[in-house]
């Protein structure tokens, strides 16, 4: 679960019809202007918190570098992009829950081919120390190692991402 807040420089003219959006639960702070942003953000990570910040990259760009992860929201690609880690297009804002989905199963990825490299390492170092292994054949093995564990990577991120229906 994710606590949400909205932080906008916007007045709250559009509290009635943001408020059916979100949840009560949820902070709704109008009039903010880029530093109170980025203080806000501050404060939620002082109490341990993760931050992910979505904006349209206007007047966003400390709120974006304060965050831990900074996305952008775009109508068009002719947009003024400030620095974030994730630059998303405003139709595919939908997507997010599953793009979420996907990063945590990204981690699995790493770890999965993080413990296939240890175990070719492994072997292989188990090899050169009896002897068994010449630096011809470890010359050869090095790039096929790399090559499996790339491969591997590349064939399950693609799987989860067709499994949250991404685009990639």
């Amino acid at each position: 679960t994710y606590d949400m807040h909205l932080l906008s420089g916007d007045n709250d003219a559009e509290r009635d019809s943001l408020s059916g959006i979100f949840s009560e639960e949820t902070s709704l702070n109008f009039n903010q202007l880029p530093e109170q942003k980025t203080n806000y953000i501050a404060t939620l990570q002082a109490k341990g918190q993760k931050v992910m910040m979505l904006g349209d990259g206007l007047n966003d760009a400390n709120a974006f570098e304060k965050s831990n992860v900074g996305v952008a929201i775009i109508e068009n690609e002719n947009n003024f992009l400030p620095a974030c880690d994730v630059i998303m297009q405003a139709g595919c804002l939908y997507n997010l829950p599953d793009i979420l989905a996907y990063i945590k199963k990204s981690k699995a990825i790493l770890a999965i081919t993080f413990g296939v490299s240890i175990i070719y390492n492994l072997i292989g170092l188990s090899f050169a120390m009896k002897g068994l292994l010449t630096p011809v054949n470890a010359a050869i093995l090095m790039p096929i190692s790399t090559v499996s564990v790339v491969g591997l990577s590349y064939i399950l991120s693609r799987y989860f991402a067709n499994k949250h229906n991404l685009k990639t």
